[in-house]
């Protein structure tokens, strides 16, 4: 069932984890809608590829599936996760219900990359077949936890941040513990995050000790006037030259990323400032740009961002 094509090694995985840390404070929605988790995640589950690599991408969803059967051709031949097998696990039946395990966490975020590919309902849809294919009746368990899950990323946050400082750095993170607890519950909250919220915690330990509330230099993107050649020097020699190569890659993707999101946004400017082509016409124009530019699972987004 669909693998998952991460390829970063153990070290690559912890250290883009801490990369992360930075933002998910904000919200549930904005980490992940960042750029910047999608191109990590996207790269620890391959749609980042090495010199080498084959680059896939989804055809749009034809004639929606109506059995698992269905749903694995589409996912094996036609999705952007097609040659791959399932990630994680369903979790497991226990003397009082359904058990929920990190496994579980790692196949949904799994599935949410089909976003794009597939619309919210379309995509509920699939993971319904295949886990009453695979789990029979207990199947409605874990849509519970797919309709929780999927009710956390849309949650926003109330703290906000006014700076680094480690005050109000717990007090988001308290309130999003409090959050993932009240949609999730607070033992599938726990069995989900706890690895994240132990990273979480050591690392504002260690930044109260060191005494700096700043993101950790050597895993910053570099701005326009860093010195590629310092920054490189820095990594490798904190983070070693793995992962300061698959970090560089990280940076270019986001470059390449940020230019493209840029000339889907001048396209649409460009269109919207021709009056005699009709609304029709300016999003059919803008979709022959978009097919031509952007994998499909990307386009929802990328829509999104331009407001269009």
């Amino acid at each position: 069932m669909l693998l998952s094509r991460r390829n970063a090694s153990i070290g690559a995985l912890l250290t883009s984890a801490l990369l992360l840390t930075w933002w998910m404070f904000q919200s549930e929605t904005s980490l992940v809608e960042s750029p910047l988790f999608n191109t990590s995640r996207a790269y620890l589950q391959g749609s980042i590829h090495l010199p080498g690599e084959t680059a896939t991408s989804g055809k749009p969803l034809g004639k929606v599936p109506t059995t698992a059967q269905e749903w694995d051709s589409w996912l094996y031949h036609e999705s952007s996760l097609r040659h791959a097998t399932m990630d994680g696990d369903w979790g497991h039946r226990g003397p009082n219900g359904w058990v929920p395990s990190v496994g579980l966490r790692m196949r949904f975020d799994q599935f949410t990359t089909l976003l794009g590919e597939l619309d919210a309902a379309n995509l509920r849809q699939m993971v319904l077949s295949l886990a009453q294919r695979e789990l029979g009746d207990d199947a409605a368990s874990v849509m519970t936890l797919w309709d929780q899950y999927t009710t956390l990323s849309q949650r926003h946050l109330q703290t906000k941040l006014d700076g680094f400082q480690a005050d109000q750095l717990m007090a988001l993170f308290k309130e999003r513990q409090a959050v993932r607890q009240q949609i999730l519950g607070v033992e599938t909250a726990k069995v989900f995050f706890a690895e994240e919220d132990a990273h979480f915690i050591a690392s504002v330990q260690r930044i109260q000790d060191n005494g700096k509330l700043e993101p950790p230099a050597a895993w910053a993107a570099p701005a326009d006037h860093v010195n590629a050649a310092d920054l490189h020097q820095l990594r490798s020699q904190t983070y070693g030259e793995e992962a300061t190569h698959r970090l560089a890659l990280l940076d270019q993707e986001e470059k390449e990323w940020a230019r493209s999101v840029s000339n889907a946004h001048i396209k649409r400017n460009q269109l919207m400032a021709q009056p005699e082509l009709s609304d029709l016409q300016r999003q059919s124009a803008f979709q022959n740009y978009m097919n031509e530019h952007f994998q499909v699972k990307d386009h929802i987004r990328v829509k999104a961002l331009v407001g269009m």
